[in-house]
Order: C-alpha cells, then structure tokens, then sequence
C-alpha cells in the first residue's frame, strides 16, 4: 500500500505544477521531483545498511534481556538528534522540546529504577529464566 500510494502522490504531484503557492513549506513540499545522483544513492544505501544493523541489534537486545533493562539504553538516541541538530543545523531545542525530552527520559529513569528496587532487575547480575 506504501508503494502504491507513494506512486499515486508523485503520479498527482511530482511534476511541480502545484509548487507555486507563496509558503515555502508547501513550496518545497510540492517542487518538482528529479532523480537522485550517485553520491544520493551511496548515502541512501549506507544509511539504509546502518539503520538495519542498528535495528537488528536492538532487537536482538530486546530477544535476550527484559525490555525494562533495553530500554533505557535507547534513550542515548535523543542527546544524540540534540547534539546532531546543533552541529549540522545550529538548531537548539525550543521549551517543549525539552519538555518531551526530561518527560521521555524520566519515565524511562523511573521504570528502571523502580524495577531495580522491587528486585525485577538486579543492577550487575542478569537473571536467566529457569530450565525446564
């Protein structure tokens, strides 16, 4: 369904037609399509092989420990879009921004912490679940 929508929307508004509308949201939304380059392909490609090996990780991680214990260590992907977004942008995160951002995390500091002291998840020694 992704694919074919996709083909639709380019099909309705990929020629650039519609792009002329003053805003230059909905200017850069709608411009005209053009063909990636090869450089564009070998950083589509490299990101794309990157993002998978990450995701394979993660899962892999979730597949042999409690999600409780995984979970806080995905949190290190929000210092690091802050950092990111500074460097390549110069973009600061706004209040709500940072609002998102201590809410996120203190939940997730907060489930760990209260599963560690409830005994769920001792802090240095992983509970394997017992043999059958």
């Amino acid at each position: 369904m992704f694919i074919i929508f996709s083909a639709g929307m380019g099909l309705i508004f990929g020629d650039g037609r519609f792009g002329d509308t003053g805003s230059a949201n909905l200017d850069f939304i709608l411009r005209a399509w053009i063909w990636p380059n090869a450089s564009d392909w070998l950083a589509f490609l490299l990101i794309g092989a990157i993002g998978s090996v990450g995701a394979f990780l993660v899962s892999q991680a979730y597949r042999i420990a409690e999600a409780g214990l995984v979970a806080p260590f995905e949190y290190v992907a929000m210092p690091l879009a802050v950092f990111w977004s500074l460097v390549i942008w110069g973009d600061w995160p706004d209040f709500m921004s940072w609002l998102g951002i201590v809410l996120i995390a203190g939940a997730g500091i907060f489930i760990f912490l209260r599963e560690a002291t409830l005994g769920r998840y001792p802090l240095g020694k992983r509970q394997l679940p017992p043999s059958r």
